[in-house]
């Protein structure tokens, strides 16, 4: 063998060996046995109902950790056995033990590309906002990924019902995956661009579309059971409650629709459009428009029982917690309201603006702020 060829040898291997072990490092040496509350997909729910009934954490809050992120937090935080998961907008995921509070792993997600994430089994689903395999399945033990699928742009959150993955491709319309191998099931293009996330009840897929269309499809076979238009484009994410589906259009209404027909329950007008999905409860529903308010309706009629205002935005799905509602907004605060009244309990000012949906586990609430910081807070009734 020549010099130069030896050379070239000796660098491609370098090069190369490295890599290899990259692609299949270890994640996490183990699982803690020990179990906590399970937030495995945005929303906690395949309905996105954002809703817990068993328990509530009692404000004033205080904070008790704060970490700093490698940029900004993307909108889902995840949780499982006291185990925190993240993305953030650089394109990693960090994981974080809640019982020691450090920080166990940062890694770069393929490409290096911003994604959203939920839980399959003790595994990874990654949706990326760009790239053409743009969605796989990340064994958190090994490392090792399982599978790859290209869906294109998703600007939405994966949903996983039982071995099944919906996805909303930005611009190649709906996608059922098989969770276990990542062979697609079915897809249907709809010929306009998608940045809802999917909620899913019974046999329905429920979605809004960039041309103001509230969709249900068949959750089998991807065929359209119904379409109800509004006027301007459908961002935020439908919630589902008994037989209703709850959504706001950027046409500054908020919707209640039959699951089974499409049919308009109400309708509620505000004064700016709506972008985020609700929570419900019992037989409330609560959303943010943005015009600075959080509205709560009764469910069933669409009648305003009371609603909050704020001097900006409101970045986040507001969370519900038995009989307090926790939210933040772009004015860099964390609010806490009564359920019943709307009535202020509690805000604390954070470090930035906070767009990320605040989830709990019992006895902490924890969101982050769009400087790069995350925050555990507890409430100081239990301390």
């Amino acid at each position: 063998m020549s010099q130069p060829l030896k050379c070239l040898v000796k660098i491609l291997t370098i090069l190369i060996i490295p890599c290899s072990f990259a692609c299949h490092k270890t994640v996490l040496n183990q699982f803690p046995q020990e179990q906590s509350w399970n937030w495995l997909m945005a929303g906690s729910s395949p309905q996105r109902n954002y809703f817990i009934s068993t328990w509530t954490i009692e404000p004033p809050l205080q904070i008790v950790k704060t970490w700093k992120t490698s940029s900004a937090v993307t909108s889902t935080l995840l949780l499982t056995r006291n185990l925190l998961f993240l993305t953030t907008k650089d394109g990693k995921l960090e994981i974080y033990d809640l019982r020691s509070y450090k920080r166990l792993k940062r890694l770069t997600l393929q490409n290096g590309v911003e994604g959203t994430i939920a839980f399959y089994q003790d595994d990874l689903i990654v949706a990326l906002r760009l790239g053409r395999k743009s969605l796989y399945r990340m064994d958190l033990l090994t490392g090792q990924i399982l599978w790859k699928q290209e869906l294109g742009t998703i600007e939405s959150e994966p949903l996983i019902v039982e071995n099944r993955i919906y996805v909303t491709s930005l611009y190649r319309g709906v996608f059922c995956v098989n969770a276990d191998d990542g062979t697609i099931i079915w897809r249907k293009d709809l010929k306009t661009q998608l940045h809802s996330s999917p909620a899913v009840s019974g046999q329905a897929i429920i979605f809004g579309a960039d041309n103001g269309c509230v969709y249900a499809l068949d959750a089998n076979s991807g065929e359209q059971n119904w379409k109800f238009p509004t006027a301007k484009a459908v961002l935020a994410t439908p919630v589902i409650s008994k037989n209703r589906i709850f959504v706001g259009s950027t046409d500054t209404y908020f919707y209640a629709l039959s699951i089974n027909s499409g049919e308009l329950g109400w309708k509620f007008k505000t004064a700016g459009r709506i972008l985020r999905g609700a929570s419900v409860a019992d037989k409330m529903v609560i959303f943010a428009s943005n015009d600075g308010n959080v509205y709560c309706l009764d469910s069933d009629t669409g009648r305003k029982l009371w609603v909050f205002s704020t001097p900006t935005i409101i970045g986040t799905v507001p969370l519900i917690l038995q009989k307090y509602v926790y939210f933040g907004a772009l004015d860099h605060y964390l609010y806490g309201l009564d359920l019943g009244t709307g009535q202020l309990e509690f805000k604390i000012k954070l470090s930035g603006q906070v767009r990320t949906f605040p989830i709990a586990d019992r006895h902490r609430l924890i969101v982050a702020s769009e400087d790069n910081s995350l925050f555990i807070l507890k409430s100081q009734k239990n301390n």
